[in-house]
């Protein structure tokens, strides 16, 4: 059922890649199974270790030094030259992430995208 999710998404119009990537950093389901599934599961786990690593409020910090936040619990977005990616946090510290062009619809696919992380959450905890 999550790889027919990850078809119905990855059906967007300017969506090149879609992966679940777990806690460790690996693509363990994508659509299409493709080489980019890995770098594009290797680039979240980047963003989201610069997510958590932000200051959390530049007021009450004296210093610049970063310190580690909670987990990532929103939807991130990398806005790059070549592209964006996506990643929608799961349960069990895995994410959904999507590869997307410029010429696709931010809005259209964080709110499909949204909508997909929650029923694979729900498939997901289930599961347990």
């Amino acid at each position: 059922m999550q790889g027919e999710l990850l078809a119905d998404l990855a059906a967007e119009s300017g969506i090149d890649v879609v992966t679940i990537v777990d806690s460790a950093g690996f693509a363990i389901l994508a659509h299409p199974m493709v080489d980019d599934a890995e770098r594009l599961a290797a680039n979240v786990i980047a963003l989201i270790s610069q997510a958590e690593t932000r200051p959390r409020d530049d007021t009450k910090q004296q210093d610049s030094q970063r310190q580690p936040n909670a987990t990532v619990n929103t939807a991130l977005t990398l806005i790059a030259q070549d592209g964006n990616i996506l990643a929608f946090p799961l349960p069990r510290g895995h994410y959904l992430a999507l590869q997307s062009d410029h010429r696709a619809s931010l809005g259209r696919i964080r709110s499909r995208g949204e909508e997909i992380a929650a029923r694979i959450s729900a498939l997901m905890e289930s599961e347990n």
